[in-house]
């Protein structure tokens, strides 16, 4: 993973949420590292939501941690996987190299850690993490994350070998690095249902699809192919206000346009995607 903008990020500040700062108003910014594919990421934690574990999430945008609720508890941060509607651990700062950390959406993904390392000629540590894809022989690291002390993710790489490292930050009210476009307003959920366009599109095999909710909604969220035949149903239930985010793996189909279709009271949107093998 290169980790050239880490340079710029590290410093002596020490900040009262510890190992991963979960305060309203943070904002990360990244940057791609890859030339043929320079699309910028963004997270910001907008807010917070309880599930029905009567445990308190932040909410946190975009798709880099692939997650959006994430609640901290000493060195563990937990994440929120509402296919499994429950938690598991993403991050532990006091794991070993190689220990398993978590399994989750229905034993398909699987958390490990990478270990702690000291960054070249400074006295800085930060961790990695990976999240495999699939189980067996098959899996493959689906996210690469590495892990700043007080900062939070600071270099991601995801499949199909997309990297992004982290360009600028606004962590409990302080700057780090160079922070673009942003103004006071904080970000809110909207008003009504919103579908995302997936992300990578074109994607192989898989993607994640992005949905947000004003409020708690029975929804179901279906795959079709160009004849209009359903495919799958990649969610369906009762999920709670928030932003969410559902992979899709396309193993066995060929390459072609897909569709996805959100529905959810008095709403229903549909979007096309592109699968390139």
């Amino acid at each position: 993973m290169a980790l050239v903008n880490l340079v710029l990020l590290v410093s002596s500040q020490t900040f009262a949420q510890g190992f991963f700062p979960l305060q309203v108003g943070n904002i990360w910014q990244y940057q791609s590292v890859d030339v043929f594919n320079p699309m910028p990421l963004e997270s910001r934690i907008i807010g917070d939501t309880v599930f029905p574990n009567a445990k308190q999430f932040s909410i946190i945008t975009g798709l880099t941690l692939g997650t959006n609720f994430l609640r901290q508890e000493g060195s563990i941060v937990y994440a929120y996987d509402v296919i499994d509607s429950a938690e598991y651990i993403l991050l532990d700062f006091a794991a070993n190299a190689n220990d398993t950390l978590s399994h989750h959406s229905k034993g398909e993904r699987t958390v490990v850690a990478g270990g702690k390392h000291t960054y070249p000629n400074t006295t800085f540590s930060y961790w990695t993490f990976y999240e495999l894809q699939g189980t067996g022989p098959g899996s493959y690291i689906f996210y690469n994350w590495t892990i700043r002390d007080s900062i939070g993710l600071t270099a991601l790489t995801m499949e199909p070998g997309n990297s992004w490292n982290l360009s600028g930050a606004i962590v409990n009210g302080t700057l780090v690095g160079t922070i673009t476009g942003v103004n006071n307003k904080t970000p809110t959920i909207p008003v009504k249902p919103v579908l995302e366009q997936n992300y990578p599109n074109p994607f192989n095999p898989t993607t994640r699809i992005q949905f947000s909710l004003s409020e708690p909604s029975q929804i179901t969220l279906k795959i079709f192919n160009t004849l209009g035949q359903e495919l799958a149903v990649i969610a369906n239930g009762t999920y709670p206000m928030g932003i969410h985010s559902i992979t899709w793996n396309a193993a066995g189909l060929s390459s072609g346009i897909y569709f996805y279709s959100l529905e959810a009271k008095f709403y229903k949107e549909t979007r096309k995607m592109l699968l390139l093998k």
